[in-house]
């Protein structure tokens, strides 16, 4: 599935600042990662400190 311009719109709406950008992606892995059972997260993945998924050297 591609994602169309007006989702990837709705899903950025409310993203200000950087940070949100990071959240609204935080979320979103989780929510892959919960929809996957049995599927091993990437190895780049990993919880950050607030123990939200993590995801590539952006989050190092």
């Amino acid at each position: 599935m591609t994602p169309n311009p007006e989702m990837l719109d709705e899903l950025l709406k409310d993203c200000k600042t950087p940070k949100d950008v990071e959240s609204l992606y935080s979320r979103l892995l989780q929510r892959v990662v919960h929809l996957a059972p049995g599927a091993a997260p990437p190895e780049a993945a990993r919880a950050g400190p607030d123990g939200a998924l993590r995801a590539g050297p952006a989050f190092a």
